[in-house]
């Protein structure tokens, strides 16, 4: 019996990759086979798997020939493939199961435009005959629950924020990282990811303001004060801000939505606690905290270990709790932020795993490792110093045992036997965010393979 692929885009990478280093050799492989249709008699070759192409290729906003703006249109390009491979494969006894297409110009269709054959599958709740045969009203919207860090989870919460709109999308952020400096309550986490949604963040950094001044700092200096922390002028106007109400009483979260609405951020933004933690860094020089691990030291002293002071007490956002029992949640997403300091705090809130391990919807963790290499950060130095290897499978190894599903860079494939041994459901796409369309893109491609795991 000659049996499909367990995972056809799985498969096509793979196939690609060995092509690619025996012949030397750039191609792209689509994994076919021939399929009945609604409303039309005969088989045509359909697409279940491809790599190394856009599968979907969105040709919304190019022009037609008129110079018309193209609004809905995607073309299906590997089923178009695997139709026009079908013609000389056949169905009968032609006994050619591998075609070779030359001529079409994959290259000029830009890398980051490049999906797999899961980006073809319509989900569920927009798809007419599974909603029929389920019997259930069909959505209209998602909502979905995002772990945050900063500058990395920013990044794919920017991009659930292009898709998500208004209550659909909450994202948790981490506070580990807060702490008080010049008698300002500082909130780098929660910032970056306001920041960002706001489309006011400093895009060459990842973090702080945009067109930022540093009047305030130069001032600071030459009178010997501590300018370890950058504070731009604009970025300052918000710490001042948050303190001043927060020593009259209001709460964090309160002043978070405040804030995040007066820029017009249609996501909900929350920090993980209204009560203060606090991340702290051992190294082989003492214990730190976090900032001035991160910032002052500049990550130079060698890790040992971390732990969160005040995280026995503290409580997890009591929204955050009840959106994790709600039948109606559709998937909790673990952005690629840094596993120890920026998830670790999250998880380590009071019955917040737990919390997971129970929810309805699937829990999906998506690498912050692109090559073995941390695309932000010093993830995977800190990996290495822990004795760690930095590789996605051992980020991985922290949160499986509340996943359902795990995204993992096309760059790392070769881990996939090893990954598919902790978790059941695995997507291997190109989580490389350089810019806005690959942050959509990703963002897509991950509520897509949610809803593939539920």
């Amino acid at each position: 019996v000659l049996l499909l692929p367990e995972s056809p885009d799985d498969f096509a990478l793979q196939l690609r990759d060995k092509i690619g280093r025996m012949l030397g050799v750039k191609i792209a492989v689509v994994v076919n086979d021939s399929v009945g249709r609604a409303w039309r008699n005969g088989t045509v070759g359909m697409a279940l798997g491809a790599a190394g192409l856009p599968a979907l290729r969105d040709r919304r906003g190019d022009k037609d020939l008129f110079g018309r703006t193209l609004e809905v249109t995607e073309v299906a390009l590997a089923d178009e493939l695997a139709s026009a491979a079908s013609i000389i494969q056949g169905e009968g006894d032609e006994g050619k199961p591998v075609v070779l297409l030359r001529g079409l110009d994959i290259a000029s269709m830009g890398k980051a435009s490049f999906n797999n054959g899961a980006a073809l599958l319509r989900p569920k709740e927009r798809d007419l005959f599974r909603w029929f045969m389920s019997g259930t009203s069909m959505a209209s919207s998602q909502r979905v629950l995002a772990l945050c860090g900063g500058v990395g989870g920013a990044k794919l919460a920017l991009g659930l924020s292009h898709i998500l709109k208004g209550a659909e999308l909450t994202i948790v952020v981490n506070t580990g990282d807060d702490f008080d400096h010049l008698g300002l309550r500082i909130c780098p986490d929660i910032d970056t990811v306001t920041y960002t949604l706001a489309d006011i963040v400093n895009t060459e950094t990842g973090w702080g303001r945009a067109d930022e001044t540093g009047s305030f700092m130069a001032s600071l200096s030459a009178l010997g004060g501590e300018d370890w922390f950058y504070l731009g002028d604009k970025d300052l106007a918000l710490h001042v801000e948050r303190s001043r109400r927060l020593a009259e009483g209001e709460s964090l979260s309160d002043i978070t939505t405040e804030i995040t609405k007066t820029l017009g951020i249609d996501a909900r933004i929350l920090p993980m606690s209204n009560d203060p933690v606090a991340t702290m860094v051992e190294t082989t020089s003492g214990t730190l905290a976090f900032q001035h691990y991160f910032v002052r030291e500049r990550c130079q002293p060698p890790v040992t270990g971390f732990y969160f002071d005040g995280i026995d007490s503290a409580r997890p956002h009591p929204d955050v709790m009840a959106l994790l029992g709600d039948k109606a949640l559709d998937a909790v997403l673990i952005c690629p932020s840094n596993p120890f300091v920026s998830i670790d705090p999250i998880l380590g809130l009071s019955g917040l795993r737990e919390a997971l391990k129970d929810c309805s919807a699937p829990v999906i963790a998506v690498s912050p490792i692109v090559g073995g290499k941390a695309v932000k950060g010093p993830t995977a130095k800190m990996m290495s110093e822990l004795e760690l290897a930095p590789t996605s499978l051992e980020v991985l190894k922290r949160y499986q045992d509340v996943l359902d599903g795990f995204v993992l860079d096309e760059r790392d494939v070769g881990e996939v036997d090893q990954i598919r041994t902790l978790v059941k459901h695995i997507e291997i796409t190109n989580t490389l965010m350089l810019n806005l369309e690959d942050k959509i893109g990703l963002a897509r491609r991950v509520l897509a393979f949610a809803g593939r795991c539920r």
